[in-house]
């Protein structure tokens, strides 16, 4: 709802509303990484080394999920889509998916041995029409975004020798990345959600800036410089 900020310090979720300055720390999340929000705002998924969890965003006792089939590296991640479900990239497999009530977690798409090394970064487009993530290039780097669907699997942006990380769609029409090779910061790709197509040429929205976050009103917070500083727009 683009009123509350949640992240990790000191192996520790946080949760900070805008319009106050100190955060409040959620008990029980020791070893907590890549919280996201429900759509509704309400909980917390998050993972810790090898465990999907929930927690209320007022603090309280956190559900078990599910069990992970690898580890979810920094270079992992999750997104909680408004049917229930939760898309799961480990940064050293595939792309899965799980209820938000708990179960097993199900494989969407297998990497391809003979050309990638792993996915990274799920990021689901509103209302569950498809998930963004990255592709780690087996013999170079994650240097390409694509979009999985229900349909299939296409690319959407590519450059050998780049680094992209964290797509995530804004409600602007653009899916924001963070480029960090040549002319570093935060982009903005042109994409259309009806057509689930680039529009555009990419273009650069903020530079010293990485990992955009958007609410569905289309607050944006990222992190500035060396990823220790979190700013908002």
């Amino acid at each position: 709802d683009g009123w509350k900020i949640v992240y990790s310090a000191s192996s520790r979720l946080r949760v900070r509303e805008i319009d106050r300055l100190e955060p409040r720390e959620l008990p029980g999340t020791d070893d907590a990484t890549q919280p996201i929000w429900s759509p509704d705002s309400t909980r917390i998924a998050y993972a810790t080394e090898n465990k999907l969890w929930h927690i209320p965003s007022q603090g309280g006792t956190p559900t078990a999920i599910g069990t992970l089939p690898g580890a979810v590296l920094p270079v992992g991640g999750l997104s909680w889509i408004e049917d229930g479900r939760i898309m799961v990239a480990t940064g050293n497999a595939g792309l899965y998916q799980v209820s938000a009530r708990g179960g097993e977690l199900q494989t969407i798409l297998d990497v391809d041995p003979a050309t990638e090394e792993d996915f990274h970064h799920a990021a689901s487009l509103p209302g569950g029409c498809g998930v963004l993530f990255t592709i780690h290039r087996r013999g170079g780097g994650p240097d390409k975004i694509d979009l999985w669907t229900p349909a299939g699997r296409k690319t959407l942006l590519e450059m050998e020798g780049e680094r992209f990380d964290n797509p995530v769609y804004s409600p602007t029409g653009h899916i924001l990345y963070t480029r960090s090779t040549t002319t570093p910061g935060l982009w903005a790709l042109p994409f259309s959600l009806s057509d689930l197509a680039v529009t555009g040429a990419p273009f650069l929205v903020a530079p010293d800036a990485e990992r955009a976050s958007i609410s569905q009103d289309g607050t944006l917070v990222f992190f500035r410089g060396t990823g220790s500083v979190l700013q908002h727009m």
